[in-house]
C-alpha cells in the first residue's frame, strides 16, 4: 500500500515543476497577442497529464485491492 512518504515526494515534485521562478524568463509577456493561446495550451496540457496519472494511480490501487481480495 502506499505510505505517505510516497504522497510527500509526489506534492514535492509538483511543486518544484510548479515554482514561480522556473517560468519567469524575460520574454514572459501577457501583452503579446498569443500569450491567452499559450496558456491555455500550457494549463490544458498540465490538467490532461495530471488526470493521466491520476488514472494511472487509480488503476494500480483498485488493481493492488483486487489482488488483496484474491488472496484471502
Amino acid at each position: 500500500m502506499y505510505t505517505i512518504p510516497f504522497f510527500k515526494s509526489v506534492i514535492t515534485t509538483l511543486l518544484l515543476f510548479t515554482s514561480g521562478t522556473i517560468f519567469a524568463h524575460p520574454g514572459h509577456d501577457h501583452e503579446s497577442w498569443s500569450s491567452n493561446f499559450e496558456h491555455i495550451l500550457f494549463y490544458s496540457s498540465s490538467a490532461a497529464c495530471a488526470l493521466c496519472v491520476g488514472f494511472a494511480v487509480y488503476k494500480l490501487i483498485i488493481k493492488n485491492k483486487s489482488e488483496i481480495k484474491t488472496s484471502r
